[in-house]
């Protein structure tokens, strides 16, 4: 295969959305332009400050307007910095990083272009890239600062050492990134101009919206009045519920939570005789991006430079060269236990001779449970300890934090399948939520094979926040392991008044490299700050 197709790369002016050196200004960064399936993105936006968001939401899509991935980046002090992956999928061709507000409608309030370069391809030497036909950005104003001790020149393994000072004793944010480039790159953005006059709902919060719809499987029509339950099986579950109005939507803010969770979402309506589906919102191409054909003639240079990003990625993963790592994050335990509250029993049956099933278990180690079996069906009640009797209703039952209405799935349930159960034999209320006591079964696989398979539960994976992460530090140098980064430096949000000293250490690549400087003042003007420096033997 010819390398040729990554010289689109070159030419292609991969979008940082640059222009406007205003103060109602958001924009979004990369730690370079151009990518190889496979690798990460580092990303770093600076958010206009009377955008009062907490969370930031950045997706990746292809030319089709497809949603590719998506991160939720936590927003503070109006700037929010992350990672996102390219898949090894990606063919070669131009994509799109899309920063979204948290408010219902999801709008777009800044966007940039990368290309990505498939590192299993192959192209002529023209090579057809579609690509989003994007007007040229003006470039962000020059920040003053000055860069002392940066060379012209270095050689692989020696340390760069750098001191960024300023005029001016006063506090400021930088994004700070050394990576290898290729010069003469012409830059493009796409401008946004989001209608963010109804986001006053969730923009003061903090955590993620999870917000679909409820309608009639059968009509398609909008159900009112669904009670939707969402619930995020862990050894403490989190659980919540929300009743649809006229238009059967519903809308979870999630609490701040890191990591991708298991959720699953499930609605119910007493009166409805029809079943229930839920949909869940899709990503929304609010940006009407229009695609075009280019055919781009690489020379030497760009070639060259292409196939060694492809080398150097294909040998990081080769042998799985870490790129991050990932920071601890300190949680507050608000609630030590779960929405139901303390148990007024917690019963281990691997404590106790093995038994069959439930209602064996129910017999013989839940004195407040009565679980018969009846040619009906099965029932099941609570005995309440204040007032010694049973509860009239059915109690809500959670398997792995999971509510659960059909008796006959947890009926053959025994000893090897169930971890712990707590009982709480008292009636309960969540909110509005009335419930004649709390059965919560948590089995040791927890791997939710419980739930029935209907359009009214819908099991799937939300990407809450994403835990911070920061450039791995390269391990002492062997002279039998090649150091091929190509991000030397990447601090996205630091603050410098006087002056900063960095450092970094040379790879074994040589070729250009560039420092960058980001900076937002106070007033929410943005300056920029580059240099350029080449690597050799």
């Amino acid at each position: 295969m010819k390398q040729n197709y990554l010289i689109l790369l070159v030419m292609l002016s991969l979008a940082v959305c640059r222009g406007m050196a205003q103060t109602n200004t958001n924009y979004l960064a990369t730690d370079r332009d151009v990518y190889v399936s496979g690798e990460e993105v580092l990303l770093t936006a600076f958010l206009d400050s009377g955008l009062d968001f907490k969370v930031l939401c950045v997706a990746l899509s292809g030319e089709d307007g497809q949603l590719i991935h998506s991160v939720n980046l936590k927003i503070e002090e109006h700037c929010a910095n992350g990672h996102i992956y390219l898949p090894d999928s990606l063919r070669t061709g131009s994509y799109l990083l899309t920063a979204f507000s948290p408010n219902f409608r999801k709008q777009a309030i800044g966007n940039r272009e990368i290309l990505v370069v498939n590192r299993f391809e192959s192209a002529d030497e023209d090579f057809p890239l579609r690509r989003a036909a994007l007007p040229a950005c003006e470039s962000l104003q020059s920040a003053a600062y000055r860069l002392v001790g940066l060379r012209n020149e270095y050689r692989f393994g020696e340390t760069g050492e750098v001191q960024i000072q300023g005029d001016e004793a006063a506090n400021r944010h930088f994004a700070i990134v050394v990576s290898r480039c290729l010069p003469g790159w012409e830059e493009h953005c796409l401008p946004v101009q989001p209608d963010l006059e109804s986001n006053e709902m969730l923009t003061r919060k903090e955590g993620v919206v999870i917000q679909g719809l409820v309608k009639d499987s059968g009509t398609g029509e909008a159900v009112s009045g669904a009670t939707v339950f969402l619930s995020i099986p862990d050894s403490i579950p989190y659980f919540d519920y929300y009743k649809t109005w006229d238009d059967g939507r519903f809308y979870f803010l999630l609490p701040q939570m890191y990591g991708q969770k298991s959720v699953v979402v499930q609605a119910k309506k007493e009166d409805n005789e029809e079943e229930l589906k839920v949909v869940l919102d899709e990503f929304v191409d609010s940006s009407k991006l229009t695609f075009q054909n280019q055919y781009l003639s690489l020379g030497a240079a760009e070639r060259n430079y292409l196939a060694d990003a492809v080398k150097l990625v294909t040998f990081q993963k080769v042998f799985e060269t870490e790129t991050l790592q990932k920071q601890t994050v300190a949680i507050d335990l608000v609630y030590p236990y779960p929405f139901y509250g303390k148990p007024e029993m917690t019963v281990d049956p691997d404590e106790f001779f093995e038994l069959e099933d439930f209602n064996a278990i129910s017999k013989e180690l839940l004195q407040a449970v009565r679980f018969r079996e009846r040619k009906e069906g099965y029932e099941l009640t609570m005995v309440d300890y204040d007032v010694k009797a049973f509860l009239t209703g059915q109690p809500m039952i959670l398997v792995d934090g999971v509510p659960v209405d059909d008796l006959s799935r947890i009926a053959p349930l025994g000893s090897k399948e169930i971890d712990w159960i707590d009982v709480v034999p008292y009636q309960r209320f969540y909110g509005n939520l009335k419930m004649d006591g709390v059965l919560a079964i948590y089995t040791k696989k927890g791997d939710l094979a419980i739930l029935p398979a209907s359009p009214s539960v819908l099991k799937t994976e939300v990407e809450s926040l994403q835990q911070p992460v920061s450039l791995a530090v390269p391990k002492s140098k062997e002279a039998h392991v090649p150091d091929f980064r190509q991000v030397l430096y990447w601090n996205p949000d630091v603050a410098i008044s006087d002056s900063l000293q960095i450092s970094f250490r040379i790879p074994d690549v040589k070729g250009t490299y560039r420092m960058q400087l980001i900076e937002r003042r106070d007033d929410g003007q943005l300056f920029e700050r580059t240099e350029y420096f080449t690597v050799s033997e």
